[in-house]
């Protein structure tokens, strides 16, 4: 992905050109304070809160990922970080698995990729991660969230106290429920 930089405003760049520059060549990622007049939108918010994702696991338009970024709601991250002589993921931490290929988004033909992350999806030099930075999503707190007030039939029973009594004694006990 390349991103074009209009004073401290980001927008994606749908092809290359001398203006656009990948996450890694940028000099530095601009950061915004959360604007308390934008309205966000609360699905990117619980979709991103606490995780680093890249563009292609978002099922948000990138513009209105932008638009977040810009508002001071997402943040971009480089996707390595230099620690001393060594380049270490900034998704997974690893600095063992790291290795290049020829690029066709960025055009480069040493990209650095993670390998240890490519479970997750390929992190590469030129891939930013978007993190959520505004506010936390609320959460619907229930006052007992494991009460139950139904009544187990005889052979749910019978599970039932042979596991506690299993957790008790710190042994080992399968069920096998269908």
């Amino acid at each position: 992905m390349r991103i074009l930089m209009k004073g401290h405003l980001l927008t994606p760049a749908f092809h290359h050109d001398s203006a656009s520059h990948t996450i890694t060549e940028l000099p530095n990622i601009p950061h915004h304070n959360p604007n308390p007049t934008f309205p966000f939108n609360p699905q990117i918010q619980t979709f991103l809160f606490g995780k680093q994702l890249l563009l292609d696991e978002i099922p948000h338009p990138v513009e209105e990922l932008f638009t977040h970024v810009n508002a001071g709601y997402i943040t971009l991250r480089r996707p390595f970080i230099k620690d001393g002589r060594k380049i270490k993921c900034a998704r997974c931490g690893s600095s063992d698995h790291l290795a290049t290929y020829p690029c066709a988004r960025c055009g480069n033909e040493q990209c650095h990729y993670c390998r240890n992350c490519l479970m997750m999806g390929r992190v590469s030099a030129c891939t930013p991660l978007f993190h959520w930075s505004g506010p936390s999503p609320s959460t619907l707190i229930v006052e007992q969230p494991l009460k139950w007030d139904g009544t187990l039939s005889t052979g749910q029973q019978q599970a039932s106290t042979a596991v506690v009594e299993a957790i008790k004694n710190k042994k080992e006990y399968l069920v096998w429920a269908v």
